[in-house]
């Protein structure tokens, strides 16, 4: 926050004035005001002015500000100037305090720590934000008004991110399709607008499959609509469906990486089938084994896409046959299809005849 030279006035009438740096000052100074001397007044800073003549000046540098609730008047100095890299000792005197008044108001989150705020953000939550900076705070005390609310701080997480991401549009379609051409281009592979579907994977992730795919790999696939928010279609506000987020994911002993992803807003087989087809068709194999729930597009899309286009019914009917000693296979079953183990726990506390008595006990054998 170091003095600058501004110039205010109109045409006519200009004059410079050293002015400390905007969007700064402003926060560095009541957040240490109001960590020393906890008030709960909203103070909006104006009117700061620099010396440029110690010797002609009484202080060197001075500002005022007011409380937007309680009206409360704040007048700041500095005696003199501070040398470089030494602290700024600053003088507040804030009259007319308002007790019985309400202070609800809010400190803006602006200038330079709009964007220290959005970088603390990016990797962590706005509710953990708020928690850390009233950990010092006593059981009854008023919370500072330099600590946002949760809308704030995710609004400011948005901006840092839209940032990060070279976002400049504020339609989603078009948003992609400019960082398809883009920043990101070889990673977004096909986006539609109605119904909306995205397929993106990186060539770091094709590098890792290929390279566990020398060995045996094991590919879980499952999807989540707990990510995405709806978009808007029309002028109306007409919303879309649920758009799910579907993700391929390897594991091994060391680490665990995400290899393909897509957004999509149907979840038939064919959708994820187109996927995985274009995923196969960028140069890797099908893995040896894949893990999914039971969703019945999503093992019907897996058998497609990695037993060489044998529908799910093909599929059971082969391993039975496998099952029985049939020498003579119809199909070559190049994956091993698999459900998670929690889900089928969870199918099989389902069935029916659970629910007649004295059947616990044989319930729990077949669960545990």
């Amino acid at each position: 926050m170091n003095p600058c030279n501004m110039i205010y006035g109109k045409k006519n009438s200009r004059k410079t004035y050293t002015v400390l740096k905007q969007g700064a000052w402003t926060n560095i100074i009541n957040d240490w005001f109001l960590k020393c001397c906890k008030v709960r007044c909203c103070i909006i800073y104006k009117r700061c002015r620099v010396t440029n003549n110690a010797s002609r000046a009484k202080h060197y540098l001075t500002f005022s500000g007011k409380c937007q609730d309680c009206g409360a008047e704040a007048t700041g100095w500095v005696e003199e100037k501070p040398e470089e890299g030494m602290p700024l000792t600053v003088n507040i005197i804030l009259a007319g305090v308002k007790k019985s008044v309400l202070h609800q108001s809010q400190r803006p989150l602006n200038g330079a720590k709009r964007t220290e705020v959005g970088l603390e953000l990016i990797h962590d939550c706005a509710s953990n934000w708020r928690r850390n900076n009233t950990k010092s705070l006593k059981f009854g005390d008023k919370i500072p008004a330099n600590v946002y609310n949760n809308n704030t701080l995710r609004k400011c997480k948005q901006q840092k991110k839209d940032e990060i991401l070279h976002i400049t549009n504020k339609c989603p379609i078009m948003s992609l399709i400019e960082l398809k051409y883009s920043v990101y281009s070889g990673s977004i592979h096909l986006i539609c607008a109605d119904p909306l579907i995205v397929h993106y994977w990186t060539p770091c992730q094709l590098v890792v499959f290929k390279q566990l795919r020398k060995s045996y790999v094991r590919l879980a696939i499952d999807a989540t609509g707990n990510v995405v928010k709806k978009i808007k279609r029309t002028k109306d506000g007409l919303l879309s469906s649920h758009i799910f987020l579907y993700e391929a994911v390897v594991s091994t002993n060391e680490y665990q990486s995400s290899i393909t992803q897509m957004l999509s807003e149907k979840q038939d087989t064919f959708t994820i089938f187109s996927w995985l087809t274009q995923w196969l068709n960028d140069g890797v194999s099908a893995p040896q084994e894949t893990v999914s729930d039971f969703s019945m597009a999503l093992l019907g899309a897996i058998s497609r896409a990695f037993c060489g286009g044998i529908t799910l019914r093909d599929y059971v009917e082969m391993c039975i046959d496998i099952l029985s000693g049939n020498s003579s296979p119809r199909y070559e079953l190049n994956c091993y299809i698999r459900i998670d183990v929690a889900h089928l726990i969870k199918l099989v506390c389902r069935w029916k005849c659970w629910s007649e008595q004295n059947t616990n006990h044989v319930k729990e054998f077949f669960v545990r």
